[in-house]
């Protein structure tokens, strides 16, 4: 007796362009809002903000599953994923903190991190990106 096919998870490759294409519009709108560059207010942009993060962490389980582990096991771009890892390890400490902390001066501060964090986390994904996409080409 034939076991059914076990299902078919996404591969890296098909999840790597429509997350960075989500990560690049996330960035465009949530930096956008933190520094000003736009003339909207900016407590919707901080609710929409707060409302993406169960997506993040459904998408996040997703890669998890199908690019770090792999990534990992392959020793492929350790560098560059764990300096992204860390930092988005940074913003979810920091997250926290703006949210439950009871001090206003470490909420702020906590507020700056998580902007600079949140800044440098978009350019650390895109070098990830590109140095992926290097080494796949020359493999």
């Amino acid at each position: 007796m034939k076991t059914p096919p076990e299902p078919l998870a996404p591969t890296a490759a098909a999840l790597s362009r429509p997350i960075l294409a989500l990560l690049l519009a996330s960035f465009i709108l949530n930096a956008g809002s933190g520094i000003c560059l736009w003339r909207w207010p900016i407590h919707p942009w901080r609710v929409f903000h707060g409302w993406t993060i169960p997506l993040f962490l459904i998408t996040f389980g997703i890669i998890w599953r199908a690019h770090i582990l792999q990534g990992w096991r392959l020793r492929k771009n350790i560098l560059s994923g764990v300096l992204t890892l860390s930092v988005l390890l940074g913003l979810t400490v920091t997250g926290w903190i703006i949210h439950y902390s009871g001090s206003d001066i470490v909420q702020k501060q906590a507020s700056n991190w998580h902007t600079w964090l949140g800044l440098s986390v978009s350019f650390l994904l895109l070098a990830h990106a590109l140095l992926g996409w290097h080494c796949r080409e020359s493999a």
